[in-house]
């Protein structure tokens, strides 16, 4: 119908809309609504009106004068939690406005079913979560104990390090000054790039200054070595083999300085596996006092050999421990022959001269 109000919009309603709805069929959709069958989906009206319950109660009647008042002025949704005239059971009810209609769409949850399900979620996780829980702990526990014994671990590492950098420091410094003391220096040579590397130790013998002492060329050693000495060195080198690494050779080297020295090179080559040599390793030791001892004994030798001679002096050992007796050609023959030269005999012999007057003689 229209009243004729002239106030009203062009498109504007004036009139009364009446909707009519069969509880029955409504009920039944409504039940297809509800997640479950604890819950329950209602209509009703702004003044209150029951209009249609999904488990089917369709008799008219009026929600709880609270529900009334928590419907008053709601446009939106809203949540309820109090006992209900229906059944006198504790509910959780959502309210929500269905829009453009003074009605309300209402779902019901009995407070039981709530802690039912709460608790049937709670027990699932429980009995999931706990054990992974006591898996968790056991594993972080072990975890725990393995960091802690690989800290401990760590921990003598680096005492056990510590200490045998301590020893190999204070070997270090043993040897190092056993090579001084000895005028010993160590180097190695390799063929392939003519690189010689030797300790610090060779600066002092070689007169060399410290950079060139240990890092040089092989070439720049060897033009060094006398050429007399040369031949010596060359065949010592050129006998080493796989099966014969191992060399030793006496030298005499000049300085820069012009001194000559004598050097006492022991040493063992590597090879590669075709054979060919890979590198040398050896000490080289100063024997010039020793050397120059030996030429000076050697000399000593020929002036006293020249004035035995030119008198007529023979000369003769006896090792008294062995009861043998040495002695040369003119001992020999002042003594009648009775011992013959150049070699150790039975003392005894020299008492078996052909007169008692020689006997008394020697």
């Amino acid at each position: 119908t229209h009243t004729g109000n002239r106030d009203l919009p062009t498109d504007g309603f004036d009139g009364l809309a009446s909707v009519s709805v069969q509880p029955g069929p409504l009920a039944r959709g409504l039940g297809r609504l509800a997640s479950g069958p604890q819950d329950s989906a209602l209509l009703v009206r702004a003044d209150g009106a029951l209009l249609a319950r999904s488990d089917g109660w369709a008799a008219p009647a009026h929600v709880d004068p609270a529900v009334r008042a928590a419907l008053a002025g709601q446009a939106g949704a809203t949540l309820m939690d109090g006992r209900t005239m229906l059944d006198g059971q504790r509910h959780i009810a959502h309210f929500r406005q269905i829009e453009g209609w003074p009605v309300y769409a209402v779902v019901v949850r009995p407070h039981a079913a709530i802690n039912a399900a709460w608790r049937t979620t709670v027990a699932g996780q429980l009995a999931i979560g706990v054990p992974a829980l006591a898996i968790l702990l056991a594993t972080a526990l072990a975890v725990r104990r393995a960091q802690q014994r690989l800290a401990e671990a760590k921990l003598a590492l680096e005492g056990r390090v510590q200490a045998r950098t301590a020893e190999l420091a204070a070997s270090e410094a043993r040897l190092s000054e056993a090579l001084e003391a000895g005028r010993v220096f160590a180097f190695t040579y390799e063929p392939g790039t003519d690189a010689v590397t030797r300790s610090v130790h060779a600066a002092a013998i070689l007169g060399l200054p410290r950079d060139r002492a240990t890092r040089d060329r092989g070439s720049a050693y060897l033009a060094a070595v006398l050429p007399d000495d040369r031949p010596a060195m060359d065949a010592a080198l050129a006998g080493l083999s796989p099966a014969a690494p191992r060399y030793t050779v006496r030298y005499r080297w000049r300085r820069p300085d012009g001194r000559i020295l004598w050097l006492q090179d022991a040493g063992s080559a590597s090879f590669r596996r075709d054979g060919s040599l890979l590198r040398l390793a050896s000490l080289v030791r100063d024997v010039t006092t020793e050397a120059e001892a030996e030429q000076a004994l050697r000399e000593n030798e020929v002036r006293l050999r020249a004035a035995a001679e030119g008198a007529g002096l023979g000369t003769y050992e006896i090792d008294f421990a062995r009861n043998t007796i040495w002695c040369d050609a003119r001992a020999a023959e002042i003594w009648g022959g009775s011992v013959p030269a150049g070699c150790w005999v039975r003392l005894c012999l020299l008492y078996t001269s052909p007169s008692p007057r020689d006997r008394q003689k020697s």
